[in-house]
């Protein structure tokens, strides 16, 4: 019964999110004009190349010195 309970509770969760995520309103239409000389011109992005390659040096050292750290474990016993 409780399991029951705690599978109705998240499916309720679940469905309210997401009918909070898919009842948001679009955003407004970009500004006609003044944004250069040829009209309507892409706003800046930020620089996602640089933070990826971060991220995955980090975690391949994060991995290695679980690794080297779990071998020495092994070793020592």
């Amino acid at each position: 019964m409780k399991r029951r309970i705690i599978l109705f509770a998240a499916l309720l969760l679940f469905g309210f999110f997401t009918k909070i995520s898919v009842s948001q309103t679009p955003p407004p239409p970009p500004p006609q004009g003044g944004h250069g000389s040829s009209g309507n011109q892409p706003q800046g992005g930020a620089p996602v190349g640089n933070g990826n390659v971060i991220l995955i040096t980090m975690s391949l050292l994060y991995a290695g010195k679980k690794a080297y750290s779990r071998r020495n474990e092994l070793n020592n016993i």
